[in-house]
């Protein structure tokens, strides 16, 4: 994924954001929920709960860029090529396929808290950085694949509170 989004500081940034937060927040039981195998303990699947705006703004961070000619979000959405957005991006970079990620992620964005088998979660709701901006002071911007980088005029800005391993929710049997 690095090598796809990096010519976008921020684009890249926000993407690495939601996988930093899922294997590293301390605030990680509040968003995330894994089930484990229950012999060896390790995770084969996770819930994560993420808001719309910090999906379609990481999105939009990132539609524009390009590699070799072809939309980068578009690679990664794999089968969802051809109707890529903010969620089929997820859906894909999440898919327990052999290609993307080592255990099966699933997203499900809410901008409300939202209760599931007797738990309360507070979707991921950090903030993210529109294509024009760089991802930390005095570092690079976007290339002109952002359109909003050449053109900041037309910029409506990307999402709406920073970098943070898996652990296993508790469950009353434990």
């Amino acid at each position: 994924m690095g090598g796809l989004l990096k010519p976008c500081p921020s684009c890249f940034l926000n993407m690495a954001r939601i996988f930093c937060h899922m294997t590293c927040s301390p605030a990680q039981k509040d968003f995330v929920s894994a089930t484990a195998n229950a012999t060896s303990h390790a995770i084969i699947n996770a819930t994560y709960y993420m808001t719309n705006s910090y999906a379609v703004g990481s999105f939009e961070s990132c539609k524009d860029i390009t590699f070799s000619g072809v939309s980068a979000v578009s690679i990664l959405c794999g089968e969802y090529a051809d109707n890529c957005t903010a969620y089929t991006l997820l859906r894909s970079i999440g898919s327990h396929d052999g290609v993307h990620s080592p255990f099966q992620i699933d997203f499900l964005f809410s901008d409300f808290p939202v209760h599931s088998k007797g738990e309360e979660y507070i979707p991921m709701n950090a903030s993210c950085l529109a294509c024009w901006q760089p991802a930390y002071v005095g570092g690079p911007r976007c290339s002109c694949s952002c359109h909003l980088r050449c053109f900041p005029s037309a910029c409506s800005g990307s999402c709406s509170g920073e970098l943070f391993m898996l652990r296993r929710r508790k469950s009353r049997e434990d």
